[in-house]
Formats: C-alpha cells, structure tokens, sequence
C-alpha cells in the first residue's frame, strides 16, 4: 500500500498523541510513589510539568517524524534512512532532561528520559512499517 505524505504526517501525529498519553501516565504514577515533578524550565526555574506537554511533545515529535517519513517514503532505502535520523534526534533530545538540570533530582531525569524513548517506540516503529 502507498503511503501518502498527508497519511504518513496524520499517522505520525496520531502515534504521538498516543505516545504522549503513556508518557504522561507513566509520569503520573512515578509521581504517585514519590517522584518530584519539578524540573528546571529555562528562564522559569524550577516548574512542575503538566499533563498536556506530555501531549504536545509527543504530538509534535510525531508530526515532525510523520514529515521525515513523508519525504523518504519513495526512496529505496527511506526506512533506513528514517530510523537513523529518528535514534539521532532520540539522543539528541536526551540533552533536555540532562543538561542544566542540576537542581532536578536524578530519578526524575531518569523518567523523563523514559518518557522521550516511549515517545519514540509508539512513533518510529508505527511509521517505519508504514513505509515498508
């Protein structure tokens, strides 16, 4: 089945949306057995993060995957390409929760990382079979 570019954007927009949704449970239920929810938010200070950034990270990530799949989509190796390019931006992103996070507690971090790898699994694998 060809994948369109508009289908692969909405199924990546989709995926994280869902992504996102587990991310943020996750996130509740660490919180729920005494992880701090207070991160460092640049030129905030110190924040609690709420339900619908899980929401709008994972939504973007997704879209932003869903426009990178959509232009390899054709290529003969555009799943490859969009795996290496989406573990890229994965370790890229792991720079959030680390860098100038030295007042957010180390358990925290650790979630927030496991929330961009959640992100991550419900979005690339999702557009990577759809390529195929």
């Amino acid at each position: 089945m060809d994948q369109t570019f508009s289908k692969l954007f909405i199924t990546g927009g989709v995926a994280g949306v869902l992504g996102g949704a587990v991310s943020f449970l996750v996130w509740w239920i660490a919180t729920l057995v005494g992880m701090s929810d207070q991160v460092n938010v640049m030129g905030q200070g110190m924040q609690a993060l709420a339900w619908y950034q899980f929401i709008v990270f994972g939504m973007f990530s997704g879209f932003g995957g869903g426009v990178v799949a959509g232009l390899l989509r054709s290529r003969d190796n555009g799943p490859r390409v969009f795996t290496i390019i989406s573990v890229i931006v994965l370790v890229l992103s792991f720079a959030t929760p680390l860098v100038d996070q030295a007042a957010t507690e180390w358990f925290t971090k650790i979630v927030l990382l496991a929330t961009h790898v959640i992100v991550f699994l419900a979005v690339v694998p999702t557009l990577r079979q759809r390529m195929a």
